[in-house]
């Protein structure tokens, strides 16, 4: 073998051992124990080398993206005005309507501390209200005299004579138009033989019936006369009547008006003078007599009604000077 030969040969050996070293010196495990310290193992390129896993590197939390909320602002709000503070004011001092309020409570604060100052006070307070009384009371006198709308003198006297007379006018009064309604109407009597106070009615419509042209048609409600043969004569029996008119006992009166209006009256004993007022006021609604006549059967002097006081719309004018003239106007209506 020639030297350029041998030279190559011991070159090729020492690149084999130091590769050799280097990998036992880059794996762990032929590092760790070397081959003098692993001789029974054998030489290392017959051993299976181990699979090293490599880390993964760890994934940093990136952070999530808040979701992006459009917050949606409101047109601004038109300047509107500010509440106003209103403070109630209460009744005028010493008014009657401070009085209604607060006269009460200065009694009961000088009952429950009857000092000399809160009984001292209480008692002005009523001198007060009693004087302010005293000249109304003035004033409506003033007023009212002399008017024959407002002065109740003209409707009533006062004078014991004249109203005397006015009694005595207003019975003959009462007598004519009853007359005048007996001649178109008449009463029904419904009444049953055991009712003791039928019998009582019955003497008193007979009392009735003699001293005016009241015409009485008994009706008997169970078919059986009263028990002293009252309006026996002329009784009949009822037909239905009674329970068409509500009239489940005895004794009731009945107007019966023309044409054919049967309109109850009574459903007890009533006085003869009672019988008379009731008949003429049915009679008036009814239309047998006016109510001009009806008023002058009255022991007063009606001329005029101010009862309808509303206007047309409801309402009364506002105004004082206006409200007189309305009810002025009524006078003549």
């Amino acid at each position: 073998m020639n030297k350029p030969a041998l030279r190559i040969k011991s070159l090729s050996l020492a690149m084999a051992s130091c590769m050799g070293i280097g990998l036992a010196m880059s794996h762990p495990t032929l590092a760790s124990g070397g081959y003098y310290e692993r001789a029974q193992e054998g030489w290392w390129w017959y051993q299976e080398l181990p699979i090293i896993e490599e880390e993964e590197p760890e994934k940093k939390d990136e952070p999530k993206e808040e979701p992006t909320v459009t917050v949606m602002q409101a047109p601004p709000a038109e300047d509107s005005p500010e509440p106003v503070e209103t403070t109630s004011q209460g009744p005028a001092p010493l008014s009657a309507e401070w009085f209604r309020d607060n006269l009460q409570t200065y009694m009961d604060k000088a009952i429950d501390d009857p000092s000399k100052e809160n009984v001292e006070a209480y008692f002005l307070l009523q001198r007060v209200m009693m004087d302010k009384a005293q000249n109304f009371a003035d004033m409506s006198q003033r007023v009212v005299m002399g008017d024959p709308v407002l002065d109740e003198i003209n409707r009533r006297s006062l004078d014991p004579s004249s109203s005397r007379m006015q009694e005595t006018l207003s019975a003959q009064n009462r007598e004519k138009a009853l007359d005048r309604v007996l001649e178109k109407a008449g009463l029904a009597f419904f009444f049953s033989s055991d009712c003791a106070l039928c019998t009582n009615q019955a003497r008193i419509l007979s009392g009735l019936s003699e001293r005016t042209n009241l015409e009485v048609i008994p009706v008997t409600i169970d078919g059986l006369p009263l028990p002293d043969n009252s309006f026996s004569e002329a009784m009949v029996a009822d037909q239905g009547q009674a329970e068409a008119l509500g009239i489940t006992e005895g004794p009731a009166l009945v107007l019966m008006a023309p044409p054919d209006r049967w309109v109850p009256i009574s459903y007890g004993v009533i006085s003869q003078e009672d019988i008379i007022s009731r008949v003429l006021m049915t009679a008036a609604d009814e239309g047998i007599i006016t109510e001009s006549e009806l008023n002058k059967t009255r022991p007063i002097h009606i001329t005029s009604s101010l009862s309808d006081l509303l206007t047309e719309d409801g309402s009364l004018p506002d105004d004082t000077q206006e409200l007189i003239h309305y009810l002025r106007s009524l006078e003549n209506k």
